[in-house]
């Protein structure tokens, strides 16, 4: 698109649109729910229908599927927020008993939603076919991201979900976050509804674990909104299994003894408890297992161990600790791999693995982040040291289309707010800005070149060095200790991205933990090192 014509919004299409549909007066409903164009509906009625149709037949190992692979539109609420969309699927009786191990949901784009955006999966088991009336939590998968959009994003459940009992099962997806109005997070196939999609919502966002039923709830088309969710999910039939619950690490080091810091650092031994949780629907016995590193410079010194009786969905830890030694001369942040082989009465061997690094950066934002239409978005990074800046730059790495919508601002614990770009090509070059993608940029008070009225027609549209809009000079003298915010706002509709790595260029420098051990090699010093 040329940078003479107007950009398309998407949000003053939607407003449009919608205007004609809600017929609701403002103030007699708290939530709605909405629909992405081209097709804006609402409605604020709470639906209470079982549902109709049938599943996907299970495809040898159990697979559910209610959608046709392409996702027409897009769902969420009038008022924006948090809100429950999932899918009732009912196993063959054959297929019993399985676990549950894979949940797939597909995230379309130029729906508000981007990749790093946070998502929760929930799995309930319903006996009666209507979760109206409640349903039983069995598991979850919290924490995860965005993955993809416009393809599903795959996420693996760990420790498998055991489903035993005949009925149905309940596969939850929601987008945590800032839900604001105009987003759409919920992918639907509108092509022909099975009945077996599902919404629900509170005045308050969805508790972890939501609670079932919720204030309003019901298929999505008891709302008039007829289709179903991009969700699917896969299950493997059960058998024994052991998987890595967890890993306890315990760094010896007697010179200097502040190197027992939790942190692995060069010459250094660390021992390993290794817990292990059964997955299945038995029990585990007889379990052993034997470590090996695959990573130079890391030796194993003790690489067997035992483990109690593991009763079927339980956990425990090793019965000795595991042992690796750390050469002296291993590079800072090398990352280590250890390969794990359990075998057990039962079954196996169950081939596990765990990793790590040497050293720890003390410079670690929250990223990625994403970078939402319309909307600021925030990314900390936590610095424990206090040294005294003299000099600062910053590095952004940022995936986004039409970066003439961005604006970026860093402020210090001190409060101090720098504005580092500020929707560059406006207004000189266009009145919408650059329409360039993607960005990696050093912003440096010593470098004279001009982002602001920077457009290339190029991706990415600059790397490199550049100066900020306000100068970063405003930080010198002040302390680095603190929280430190990048804000990054998008001032347009119809595009969205991520921030996928920002970090802080200090002089005097900082950046990394790691300290070489003496007792294990010869003498040595501080090896932190500006990352």
């Amino acid at each position: 698109m040329s940078e003479s014509y107007e950009k398309p919004r998407r949000g003053v299409l939607w407003a449009a649109a919608c205007t004609t549909v809600l017929t609701v007066a403002a103030g007699t409903i708290t939530a709605a729910l909405d629909v992405k164009p081209p097709s804006p509906f609402a409605a604020s009625g709470a639906g209470t229908g079982a549902g109709s149709g049938a599943s996907k037949a299970p495809l040898g190992t159990p697979d559910f599927i209610l959608d046709d692979g392409t996702a027409e539109n897009g769902i969420g609420l009038t008022n924006g927020g948090q809100f429950l969309w999932f899918n009732r699927f009912t196993p063959a009786p054959a297929d019993l008993p399985f676990d549950l191990d894979e949940v797939q949901v597909l995230f379309n784009s130029g729906t508000g939603t981007g990749v790093g955006d946070a998502v929760d999966i929930y799995i309930y088991t319903d006996a009666d076919g209507n979760p109206a009336n409640g349903a039983t939590f069995v598991g979850s998968e919290t924490g995860l991201t965005v993955q993809a959009l416009d393809s599903f994003s795959t996420y693996a459940l760990s420790p498998t979900i055991p489903i035993t009992v005949a009925g149905d099962l309940l596969v939850m997806v929601v987008n945590r976050g800032s839900i604001a109005i105009g987003d759409f997070p919920a992918a639907l196939d509108e092509t022909v509804s099975q009945g077996r999609s599902w919404v629900g919502f509170d005045a308050a966002p969805p508790a972890d674990p939501p609670v079932l039923p919720t204030t309003t709830m019901g298929t999505i088309d008891s709302f008039g909104l007829p289709g179903n969710w991009m969700i699917r999910a896969n299950g493997a039939p059960s058998g024994p299994s052991l998987f890595l619950g967890s890993v306890g690490s315990a760094d010896l080091c007697s010179n200097p003894p502040t190197n027992v810091n939790g942190v692995w650092e060069p010459g250094e031994i660390v021992d390993l408890t290794v817990t292990l949780t059964a997955g299945g629907f038995s029990g585990m016995t007889g379990i052993s297992g034997t470590l090996t590193s695959a990573t130079p410079g890391v030796t194993v010194l003790a690489g067997a161990s035992t483990w109690p009786d593991i009763a079927a969905n339980g956990s425990a830890p090793g019965n000795t600790p595991f042992q690796i030694q750390i050469s002296s001369t291993i590079p800072c942040l090398t990352a280590v791999d250890l390969d794990l082989v359990v075998t057990a009465n039962e079954g196996g061997p169950f081939n596990l693995t765990y990793a790590n690094q040497i050293g720890l950066e003390t410079q670690a934002p929250d990223v990625p982040i994403a970078i939402s239409d319309n909307a600021t978005n925030t990314s900390d990074l936590v610095i424990s040291e206090n040294v005294v800046i003299s000099d600062l730059d910053i590095r952004v790495a940022a995936t986004h289309s039409w970066v003439g919508d961005l604006t970026f601002t860093l402020t210090s614990p001190a409060a101090t707010v720098v504005t580092l770009l500020d929707r560059p090509g406006v207004p000189v070059t266009s009145t919408v800005g650059c329409a360039d993608n993607d960005l990696n940029v050093t912003f440096d008070d010593e470098t004279v070149f001009d982002l602001e009225n920077h457009c290339a027609a190029t991706t990415p549209w600059f790397s490199g060095s550049g100066s900020p809009t306000q100068p970063l000079s405003a930080f010198d003298g002040q302390s680095t200790a603190g929280t430190w915010t990048l804000s990054v706002s998008d001032g347009a509709g119809g595009d969205t991205g991520t921030v996928d790595d920002w970090e802080l260029i200090v002089t005097p420098a900082i950046g990394l933990q790691c300290n070489v051990c003496l007792n294990a090699g010869p003498a040595g010093g501080d090896l932190s090192i500006l990352k």
